[in-house]
């Protein structure tokens, strides 16, 4: 009688511990979320130019700096999150309280001139991208920055993150393209 207890009490135990294994998956995927969709930031259509022309011409002499531009990036956010968590302010408003108007100013005009530049350097890289398969840049440009605008209007961030946290695996294609790449 005891064994026909233990075989009922055990059979459950599976679906149990998948579901505690599926629960530490969405809570890692939830702590490391903002984070993967920051980091995958930085793989924009410039960014990945940048990086294929660098690699072509200097091979992986440049390789030691990208190990500090990732720790300066990681300092960066981290700074920016613990700023903007603990005063509940943006950047603009925490640099007009240290700050004259006129460097004030000058900072936000430096964040929309630099936003501006990656903007028009993420378009150029979609319409790029898709002239590779055959579609014209004025047949793509425009359904996606409708696309877009939308989903910044009406979009939530956790709609957002989610999308691009599934798109985020396309990033490991870089490290196998370099495997199968055979470099020198």
């Amino acid at each position: 009688m005891t064994r026909d207890l233990d075989t009922t009490t055990a059979a459950p135990a599976a679906p149990a511990t998948r579901r505690r294994g599926l629960g530490r998956l969405t809570v890692v995927a939830a702590i490391a979320g903002p984070g993967l969709v920051a980091a995958n930031a930085g793989n924009d259509a410039a960014g990945i130019a940048t990086y294929a022309s660098a690699g072509s011409q200097y091979t992986y002499g440049t390789l030691f700096f990208t190990v500090l531009l990732a720790i300066a990036l990681v300092m960066v956010q981290e700074m920016a999150v613990r700023l903007g968590a603990h005063t509940g302010k943006g950047l603009g408003a925490l640099i007009r309280e240290q700050f004259s108007l006129r460097l004030t100013g000058l900072a936000v005009f430096c964040l929309l001139l630099a936003n501006t530049g990656l903007v028009v350097s993420e378009f150029a890289g979609i319409g790029a991208a898709f002239e590779l398969l055959g579609v014209p840049k004025w047949a793509v440009i425009p359904p996606a920055a409708i696309l877009l605008w939308s989903l910044v209007l009406f979009g939530s961030y956790r709609w957002a993150e989610r999308i691009f946290l599934i798109m985020s695996p396309a990033f490991f294609a870089y490290p196998i393209a370099m495997i199968l790449g055979h470099p020198h």
